[in-house]
Parts: C-alpha cells; sequence; structure tokens
C-alpha cells in the first residue's frame, strides 16, 4: 500500500481526498494534518463509520507517508513542499504556490517569495497535456480548476485560434474555500449570479501558461455548491471537432459529447469527469466549446489523486471511475 498524508485536511479539497482516496484500492492516509486539531467527523460527518483518523497538528509531519498533498493556502505550501521533499516523500501542491512559471506573473497574482527553483521544477499536473513528466516528477503543481476546464476545453484548437481566446466561466461557491467572506454570505450568493476580477483574475496567466496564447478570462460566481461550467469562443478558419477526437477519444476522464447534447454540472458533479462540447459557427467562423467539471474532484482532489498514481506507477483511473451524483 502507498502511505500518503493530507495537509490542510480541514478544508473542502482535504475532505474531498480523504472520501476519494477511502475508495483507492493502493493507498493508505496515515496521517492528516491542520493548525491545529480539529473533530473530523465534525467537519465531514458523511465520514462516520468509514475512518478513525484524526487531525494532527502540522508539526508532526511527514510520519511514516511515502507522498504528502497539500491542501493549504497560497503562501503555506511552498515551503511545506520544501521541507517534505528534503525528507524524500514526494509532494502534490494543491495550492497556487507552484503553478506559474513565469516569475513576474507569480510575483504579481502570488506575491513575492524564495521558490522560484521549485516553481521551476513542478511538473504541472493536467494528465492530459503532461502524463509522461508527471510519471518522472517527485513534485506536481495541481491546476486550480477554472484552468482545467479553460485548458482542456482549448488546447485541442489554441494553435490555431485568430486573436485573443475568451473564457467565460462559472464556478459553484465552494471553489471558493470553507473561510467564510462577505462575498460568499449566503445572503450575498442565493438568488444571485456575478462576475468578479474581469480580466485579472489569477487563474488567467495560468491558462495562459497552459495554452501558449493570449486569454480573456472571465470568472462568475453561480448560486450553486460545486461545478465549473466553462463557455470558451476561438476565432478559426474551420470545423475543429476532428481536433477533439484526435486529442481526447481515449482520455479517461475526458467525454465528448455528441450531437445535441451539452454539458451541464450536475452530470460531473461528484466525479473525476470533463465533458465537453464542440460547436462550430461557419458563418461567423467562431469555434465555441463548452465543459463541465466539478471544482473539487477533477478541479482539485480528484486530479490530484490522478496525479499521485501516475507518480507511482498504478493505473490513474484507481479509486477515480465513479459516476456523477444525478439528480
Amino acid at each position: 500500500m502507498l502511505k500518503v498524508c493530507i495537509v490542510g485536511a480541514s478544508g473542502y479539497t482535504g475532505g474531498e481526498l480523504i472520501r476519494l482516496l477511502l475508495g483507492h484500492p493502493h493507498v493508505q492516509i496515515t496521517g492528516l494534518y491542520g493548525t491545529a486539531e480539529k473533530d473530523l467527523l465534525a467537519l465531514f460527518p458523511g465520514l462516520r463509520k468509514l475512518t478513525d483518523l484524526a487531525i494532527r497538528p502540522a508539526d508532526e509531519l511527514p510520519g511514516e507517508a511515502q507522498a504528502a498533498f497539500l491542501a493549504v493556502p497560497h503562501g503555506q505550501a511552498a515551503p511545506l513542499a520544501a521541507r517534505l521533499l528534503d525528507k524524500g516523500l514526494k509532494v502534490i501542491d494543491l495550492s497556487g504556490d507552484l503553478r506559474l512559471k513565469d516569475d513576474a506573473q507569480h510575483e504579481k497574482h502570488y506575491g513575492r517569495d524564495e521558490y522560484a527553483k521549485l516553481r521551476h521544477e513542478a511538473v504541472y499536473g493536467l494528465p492530459e497535456l503532461n502524463r509522461a513528466e508527471i510519471k518522472k516528477a517527485r513534485l506536481v503543481a495541481n491546476p486550480g480548476c477554472y484552468p482545467t476546464a479553460s485548458i482542456l476545453a482549448l488546447k485541442p484548437l489554441a494553435h490555431l485560434a485568430h486573436g485573443p481566446l475568451i473564457v467565460d466561466a462559472k464556478s459553484g461557491l465552494s471553489g471558493a474555500g470553507r473561510t467564510a467572506s462577505a462575498t460568499t454570505h449566503y445572503c450575498q450568493v442565493n438568488d444571485n449570479f456575478r462576475p468578479y476580477n474581469l480580466g485579472v483574475h489569477r487563474h488567467q496567466p495560468e491558462i495562459e501558461q497552459g495554452l501558449g496564447q493570449s486569454v480573456f478570462f472571465s470568472p462568475h460566481l453561480a448560486p450553486m455548491t460545486r461545478g465549473i461550467l466553462a463557455t470558451c469562443y476561438a476565432r478559426v478558419d474551420g470545423p475543429v471537432e476532428e481536433l477533439y477526437l484526435k486529442a481526447y477519444q481515449t482520455e479517461p476522464f475526458v467525454r465528448l459529447l455528441s450531437g445535441d447534447e451539452l454539458p451541464q454540472t450536475r452530470a460531473t458533479a461528484g466525479s473525476n469527469f470533463c465533458d465537453i462540447a464542440v460547436r462550430y459557427d461557419a458563418e461567423r467562423k467562431l469555434a465555441v466549446v463548452v465543459s463541465a467539471l466539478d471544482n473539487l474532484v477533477k478541479g482539485a482532489a480528484g486530479q490530484a489523486i490522478q496525479n499521485l498514481s501516475l507518480m507511482h506507477g498504478l493505473s490513474e483511473t484507481e479509486g477515480l471511475l465513479l459516476p456523477a451524483l444525478y439528480p
């Protein structure tokens, strides 16, 4: 059994890691860590009778683990990653600390730090693009939820696009994390739907890095718990459906929808799948690509487990071939 620990186990992503790893046939969770001891079942009552693990102080790391998931806030992950790598663990970071290769962009969106060397070592953990590199990595930067949906939607055609790519995306509230704020208060979100950080969101440079093209990113907060729905636009000279078949027909977690069917968040909730549909408007020479995924699974914990399996020579589908919670 591969022994793993989760740092930041009290957050929504930490809870999803626990839920999914309990069903992984080749992984054993040997430690849950946080800044203070908390009652795991009070945080995640759905885990009752499934585990007797408890959250322990982070200063007890790393225990007997061979690999670590870092589900901690931005700014806390990089120093932890350095410490755990020195102890011989493989590390998957789910924060934004190690995603951006451009030092100026990292400083602009996350602040200055001393971990540029780690950022340049980290493999960007999108298996559909970097599977071979992930298999050899000791350090993986797990992609953000918006970038996963956007890059998977646009990568097959990005090199053909004229002008900037446009991503109009909507996220469920769990993407903001467990900590409450004025903008995530129930009264602000219920019966409301709003854009935010137009063109300046920290995920915009991450999407551009993944696509190698200029992108305008328009995120919206939707009154739902889970899900990302991204509607993406690109000017191209002809139909692109064949490019998507070539790119994704053998990918285990990308589902290409055909006919009149279009992605919807409910069809991916709780699962590690990303659903994609492609349309081409010949009159306007415009490709429209829609993608949907669960921001806590394929957008975070599920993809991290997919990366863990790749890094350790296991099948990347282990523990993740779960259908969506529907309805």
